[in-house]
């Protein structure tokens, strides 16, 4: 199975919670060596799917301009600061807007396109 998006996280103790006192708790390196894993295998997956929107449109909502003719979003499937990013470039952009982007390239987690 290949999910979108995850959101992982290696256990800690937390404090006044059952499982914090169970004995025979993972050790770090046991616990990290399955974040890494897991984050690999999801970087694959989501590159994969990042380049398959490649020739696509996306509704994107630009956030902020990055520098001179570039600027960031999200497509509507995007959360703030926990998803990629959407690299615009276009002429007459405006902030807080949500404008029609032709994806033309990608990376793991992120997009680049153009207004459409």
């Amino acid at each position: 199975m290949e999910i979108d998006r995850i959101g992982c996280f290696t256990y800690s103790r937390e404090d006044d919670t059952a499982a914090a006192g169970l004995p025979d708790q993972v050790p770090d390196r046991i616990k990290k060596a399955r974040f890494d894993g897991i984050m690999r295998a999801q970087k694959r997956i989501s590159g994969k799917k990042m380049d398959s929107l490649i020739g696509t449109t996306l509704r994107v909502i630009v956030e902020e301009q990055a520098d001179e003719g570039t600027w960031l979003g999200r497509t509507e499937f995007d959360a703030p600061e926990v998803d990629g990013i959407f690299y615009l470039t276009g002429e007459g952009i405006v902030i807080n807007t949500i404008v029609r982007a032709r994806v033309t390239d990608s990376a793991e987690y992120d997009l680049f396109g153009v207004l459409a």
